[in-house]
């Protein structure tokens, strides 16, 4: 069964209209994930990108986890952030 709404996660609130953007691999999309959580990491306006903290689900447990690459990136990246998660067509 396809997922109905999929999440984007944006330092931008009141959006009504999401524009692709170039992520890391140099290439335009819009970024959206099946799960609320994951697009939670995405609101930041700190360009350090996946540089700065490892984010993922662990193997063992699923639970979600941000690990810092170096002392203080968690505070580089979120510190004064804020934003908001919207709900996209799960077909977009």
């Amino acid at each position: 069964m396809e997922k109905k709404t999929v999440f984007h996660g944006s330092h931008q609130q009141g959006l009504k209209m999401i524009y692709p953007s170039v992520g890391t691999h140099q290439e335009s999309w819009i970024y959206a994930a099946k799960d609320p959580v994951v697009c939670a990491v995405f609101i930041t306006k700190a360009k350090l990108g996946d540089f700065a903290c490892f984010k993922g689900r662990l193997q063992k447990t699923d639970r979600f986890c941000i690990c810092e690459r170096y002392k203080g990136a968690f505070q580089d990246l979120y510190e004064d952030s804020s934003g908001s998660i919207y709900e996209l067509p799960g077909k977009s």
